[in-house]
């Protein structure tokens, strides 16, 4: 086993220790006023902010991280509250771009920036404590859930983000980069109006963020089943570049931040998928792990924070 200190290592003792349900939202029961879906999602601008970006478009990315979770779990967002922690190296400039794009992304979905805490550092880097919260629209859905003989769909196409990683890694032509630049940072859900009109009819959900591979693996688990796939919808790009082996390599396994909704629900409601503009792409039956028809078994690998992308036992 690596030495070195990961993201999963600390999340599985958290959870064991307090019993806290695997999830990246929260849904909480408030005594007299209902629910709240809240998620918490770091920003950190040495792992979350490639140097193309802009400090507008940051602000975006960071918000659209920390709802998806919220959205895709039947929250609609209500309110963002956000700590900011700025090295005195950054413009007042920097910061008010990146506030002002968090802002806009929070505002087209409805919800409200209402501040947070501030501190200003002499060096690090710097760093949001993105807080989402919604009120449910419906039903809460969980990544446990899904059932033998559900039916399972993607929203949007996977791959992209791997093309742009591989770009800035110098292991592809940069121009690349600019070509691709476009669909990756548009997150990949499905018709949010009709989303939160069908969450009842869901039996389990999940964003990928962490690559499809990963994804994929934490919904099985934590519904006790075996995911069978017929196809993943690979987008143009990573086959244009890489190839049709290249890009579903890539895809399952070197991607993340796309923000597809991954979901389960029962065959008679087959009708779901294309309320939602998503994919019809497998099934779930007995038994454990993720297999993809004409491929075999998908690994259980993506990124681990602290390792980076990383092939689980």
């Amino acid at each position: 086993m690596s030495s070195v200190l990961r993201e999963d290592v600390i999340v599985d003792w958290i959870t064991s220790a307090f019993r806290i349900e695997k999830s990246d939202a929260v849904a909480i029961e408030t005594s007299g006023a209902g629910s709240l879906v809240v998620n918490v999602d770091a920003f950190d601008s040495e792992i979350h902010w490639p140097p193309f970006l802009s400090a507008y478009m940051a602000g975006r990315r960071a918000y659209i991280a920390s709802t998806s979770d919220v959205i895709v779990k039947g929250g609609k967002p209500v309110a963002v509250l956000v700590s900011l922690r700025i090295p005195s190296s950054f413009s007042i400039n920097t910061v008010k771009s990146f506030v002002l794009g968090l802002e806009s992304a929070a505002s087209e979905l409805g919800a409200r920036y209402l501040g947070g805490d501030t501190d200003v550092a002499r060096g690090g880097s710097f760093r949001a404590e993105v807080i989402s919260i919604g009120v449910p629209a419906g039903k809460i859905l969980h990544r446990k859930g899904a059932k033998p003989g559900d039916l399972l769909a993607i929203s949007g196409c996977v791959g992209t983000s791997s093309v742009v990683f591989k770009a800035l890694a110098g292991e592809l032509d940069s121009q690349l980069l600019e070509s691709a630049l476009s669909d990756w940072m548009s997150p990949q859900w499905p018709r949010l109006k009709a989303w939160f009109e069908v969450t009842r009819f869901l039996s389990a959900s999940i964003d990928n963020s962490d690559g499809l591979a990963l994804t994929l693996h934490y919904l099985a688990e934590s519904s006790g089943v075996r995911l069978v796939l017929d196809e993943i919808p690979i987008c143009s790009k990573p086959l244009e570049v890489l190839g049709e082996s290249g890009a579903l390599e890539s895809s399952l396994y070197q991607s993340g931040e796309e923000y597809n909704f991954v979901f389960a629900f029962p065959k008679e409601h087959e009708w779901v998928a294309e309320a939602l503009g998503a994919r019809i792409v497998g099934r779930v039956v007995e038994g454990r792990g993720v297999y993809l028809n004409g491929y075999g078994e998908v690994a259980k690998s993506g990124w681990i924070s602290g390792e980076g992308y990383y092939r689980r036992a």
